[in-house]
């Protein structure tokens, strides 16, 4: 498997990066690897065991002039410009999870707390210092902006969309629930290196503080709280913007004597400081879950935290108390286990029983079977890919008795120049449903897309009846075809549009014969510009009512790189309706291909690709359509058709969906089903283009 993985940064010794390094370090021997990070340090990856074989790409980085927003929204877009290609995206940490590629992972050790929670605080000026991970240093925001800033970030942040995300305590789960309101897929703990054997217990010896130095890391309560405590030393690990504050505030507390601050160490270096501490103190605000904890138990340290931290899921009240962040009561606790050296040695040596039990093998190959569980079905690169499935589009619109529908009733939209060999039909005629099934079978069409037009009067009835009758064939004869549907919008009217999709949710997708990738069912939509117009305006609407299928798109030709995100984010397909009319017939490889590439380039999900044997709407007498300046391609008998399968085949990487463009759309002379003019020439070439796809 090829994963991609994106980070913030890896040049701290911060537990987010310590995480990620540690579960690298054991991935390297299975997956081939790539990590897309803005900063780095070489030497720490080194350190952690990181071989040359994983490849580090550096990304667009931060400029101290530039604000909250940029690094929030638009460095996420500047770096998803910069990946390549891989099975599956692991997105770590906040703002990764805008980065539209799929199929993703987002590790989320929290949303963006520093803004969602400030609306807590109470700020005495018009500045509010803001910390944006990774940076060592505060932003400074005006208080006057920062509602502006909530409103602009959380309403994009809710449209984000993520294959699965994983976090890494149940409390971070809840929290991040409030705010993206799903579920993580997974919680995983971190993990520990424990040492062979505990160092002996030093009750002599220092308190040890790790953690850098932010204001909600709250090391001054460890300061104001050794106030209290004499005869006790204090060791201060980490860096960052609040270490000249915590200076003065030992000095005016008059313990700075007793204070050491070794800033940022090597691990090597930090195991030899947890091996010669009496204990370890740990008092952040509502920490996602904390390392240091866990590390210091591994050690065979008694522990004192304040409440709320995520690691309370993992230890307890056997290896640690757990205070409210109140100086006396952590100066209390630490004096109870001072005080008493064979309560420190069974803390520690319970803590230590605890920490044997989270290895970073295990938190790895946890990720790594839930990066395999959503990948599926699909291959990765290193082996064979899937077969391509052969598709067309099917339009059950037609009625030939009173009053006939689609039959040159009316020449705006329903001209017909060419019939078919067995002359008008209806399209819920049983019979008629039989045959075609048997030349879509005989022709190797492994699934029809089901074209409804969905008008300000909804989905007409005609339609729908022969759509049911369609899947009821199917499914009682057992045929092994697939059916899916497309929803062509031509209406203003959401309720419209919602009325059909739930229709096909609750009528079609049930079936066993709907059409699925990845265990998913697909809906196709076609891009018309009353589609595009309302899918702004409810988004979220849409949005919901997909949240467990793939939403297909196809329509006039259009370069994904150049669409909107949030179409980008909604469609997990995308192809060209009729390719015949991209462009000037010399320029056709050109253009069908590079479509195609950039979609699958950009981050595209399911790769799918359209054939098709000719156009020609010169009946329809359209004032819309007078402005199209191709609207005859000649068929050539079948060399436009074959020209357009052999760039199918020679696509590389092949696609997941070929779909010929139409079975049975006679409006716009796209049909292969047989006529009186052709034949079966259509079918029959569509058949040994099958046989070549197989033969792939």
């Amino acid at each position: 498997m090829h994963l991609g993985i994106v980070t913030p940064q890896l040049c701290q010794y911060g537990g987010a990066e310590i995480y990620l390094l540690e579960c690298v370090k054991r991935w390297q021997k299975e997956l081939q690897l790539t990590i897309y990070t803005p900063a780095y340090r070489r030497a720490l990856l080194k350190e952690f065991g990181i071989g040359a074989q994983v490849q580090v790409v550096q990304l667009p980085t931060s400029k101290e002039r530039q604000g909250l927003l940029y690094n929030t929204l638009v460095l996420p877009r500047l770096w998803e410009q910069r990946l390549g290609r891989h099975d599956l995206y692991f997105l770590y940490l906040f703002p990764t999870h805008f980065i539209t590629r799929r199929p993703s992972v987002w590790f989320a050790a929290e949303p963006l707390r520093m803004l969602y929670d400030l609306r807590q605080y109470h700020h005495p000026t018009n500045r509010v210092n803001v910390h944006f991970y990774p940076r060592l240093h505060y932003d400074h925001v005006q208080v006057s902006e920062i509602e502006t800033f909530l409103h602009l970030i959380e309403k994009i942040d809710a449209t984000t969309t993520f294959d699965r995300f994983v976090t890494n305590s149940s409390a971070t789960g809840r929290y991040l629930h409030t705010v993206y309101r799903r579920e993580p897929d997974a919680v995983v703990y971190p993990g520990v290196n424990v040492p062979i054997a505990a160092s002996p217990l030093a009750t002599t010896g220092p308190l040890l503080s790790v953690g850098n130095l932010w204001r909600h890391k709250r090391v001054d309560l460890i300061l104001r709280a050794l106030a209290w405590l004499p005869q006790h030393e204090l060791i201060v690990v980490g860096r960052g913007p609040e270490k000249r504050a915590l200076r003065q505030l030992a000095r005016h507390l008059g313990v700075h004597r007793r204070v050491h601050f070794h800033g940022r160490v090597q691990q090597a270096t930090l195991q030899e400081l947890y091996a010669q501490c009496s204990l370890c103190v740990y008092t952040p605000a509502r920490e996602p879950f904390g390392m240091v904890p866990l590390e210091a138990a591994a050690a065979g340290k008694p522990l004192v935290v304040t409440e709320g931290s995520g690691c309370g899921e993992v230890l307890d009240a056997s290896c640690a108390r757990f205070v409210p962040p109140q100086p006396e009561q952590i100066a209390q606790a630490i004096q109870e286990i001072a005080t008493q050296p064979e309560l420190a040695r069974r803390m520690g040596a319970a803590g230590r029983a605890i920490a044997e039990q989270y290895t970073w093998d295990r938190t790895a190959a946890t990720l790594l079977q839930l990066f395999r569980d959503t990948v599926g079905p699909r291959k990765c690169r290193q082996t064979t890919s899937p077969a391509t499935l052969l598709g067309a589009h099917y339009y059950p619109w037609y009625q030939a008795e009173e009053p006939p529908r689609h039959w040159n009733e009316n020449r705006e939209f329903a001209t017909v120049t060419d019939f078919p060999r067995i002359g008008p039909y209806t399209s819920h005629d049983e019979h008629l449903l039989q045959s075609h099934l048997r030349q879509v079978l005989d022709a190797g069409i492994d699934f029809l897309v089901v074209n409804w037009q969905v008008t300000f009067r909804g989905v007409d009835p005609v339609e729908v009846t022969a759509t049911r009758k369609l899947f009821a064939e199917v499914e009682r004869h057992g045929y092994p075809l697939s059916l899916a549907i497309l929803l062509a919008v031509n209406t203003e009217s959401m309720a419209e549009v919602l009325r059909a999709l739930t229709t096909v949710r609750e009528q079609f997708m049930p079936s066993p014969v709907y059409h699925r990738f990845h265990n998913r069912p697909l809906i196709w939509y076609y891009l018309s510009g009353y589609f595009l117009g309302m899918f702004f305006y409810h988004y979220h609407d849409l949005l919901r009512m997909h949240h467990d299928c793939y939403a297909v798109a196809t329509g006039q030709p259009a370069y994904h790189k150049f669409l909107p995100q949030p179409l980008k984010r909604f469609f997990s397909g995308w192809c060209l309706y009729s390719p015949l009319q991209v462009g000037p017939a010399a320029r056709w490889e050109a253009l069908w291909t590079g479509a195609y590439r950039d979609y699958w380039e950009d981050g595209g999900t399911l790769r799918v690709f359209t054939i098709c044997p000719g156009y020609d709407d010169r009946g329809i007498v359209s004032a819309e359509r007078a402005q199209s300046q191709y609207r005859s391609i000649a068929r050539d008998a079948t060399q436009t058709y074959q020209r357009m399968q052999r760039v199918a085949l020679e696509l590389n990487p092949a696609p997941h969906l070929v779909v010929v463009t139409s079975f049975n759309e006679f409006h716009e002379n796209t049909h292969i089903e047989p006529s009186q003019q052709f034949g079966d020439l259509y079918l029959k070439s569509t058949q040994a283009f099958k046989e070549a796809l197989q033969a792939k």
